[in-house]
């Protein structure tokens, strides 16, 4: 009985931040004596002082190896966090960086987009009150993508008769488009016709790892009021 509440002061004291007692059978036995716990029977102890981690008050052995075992995994895994981050991060930067520029290019798509419509409508009504429709609808188109850059534009416009037949085209900013009687674009300016407003933008796409260039394009047809 000394044996068993002997060795449990010296393993549990120091865990507990009590100084370790000095252990001896004399002392041991006054403990047990006023705890009323002797009964009587005196039993050799082996003296346990001997171990330098008692006597300065650290915790047993096998904890401080625990504790050695713990800190050890947990640089460990603090060095696979960063490892992992390393690899993960340039991957992360190009899906980041891409989502932004898809953004752009879609904003512009949608700013060409119903630019060109609008520019078609105003053609289509525009029979007879102008004498250069293709710059009537370039004009239109301007004010209505104030983001997008004029000299980045191009146009093409479509007259189709409306007996049907094969197209005839003209290039926006061209002469023969401005051009005035039988050979301009206002000759087919007529009643029923079909007209086609053809617009393209150029775009890039430029992210963290790549640059691709690219072309949003916007066409709209109306009929000629």
């Amino acid at each position: 009985m000394y044996r068993k509440h002997s060795e449990f002061l010296l393993y549990w004291a120091p865990l507990l931040g009590f100084a370790p007692p000095v252990v001896n059978e004399k002392s041991v036995r006054k403990i047990l004596i006023a705890s009323g716990v002797d009964n009587g029977i005196t039993m050799g102890i082996k003296h346990r002082n001997a171990s330098p981690s008692r006597e300065n008050g650290t915790a047993a052995p096998k904890f401080s190896r625990l504790r050695r075992h713990i800190s050890r995994r947990a640089g460990s895994e603090r060095g696979s966090s960063l490892v992992e981050f390393a690899i993960v991060l340039p991957l992360l930067m190009l899906v980041t960086t891409g989502i932004f520029a898809f953004g752009f290019a879609l904003n512009n798509y949608l700013e060409l987009t119903n630019a060109v419509n609008i520019g078609a409508e105003l053609l289509a009504v525009s029979r007879g009150n102008t004498d250069n429709p293709c710059q009537t609808a370039m004009d239109a188109v301007y004010n209505a993508a104030p983001n997008l850059a004029q000299g980045s534009l191009a146009f093409t416009f479509l007259f189709t008769p409306s007996t049907g037949g094969s197209s005839t085209s003209f290039t926006g900013g061209s002469t023969e488009c401005s051009a005035t009687g039988s050979t301009g674009a206002s000759a087919y300016m007529q009643q029923g016709y079909s007209v086609e407003v053809v617009a393209t933008y150029p775009c890039t796409l430029v992210g963290y790892g790549f640059n691709l260039g690219c072309s949003l394009t916007a066409n709209v047809t109306e009929i000629v009021q």
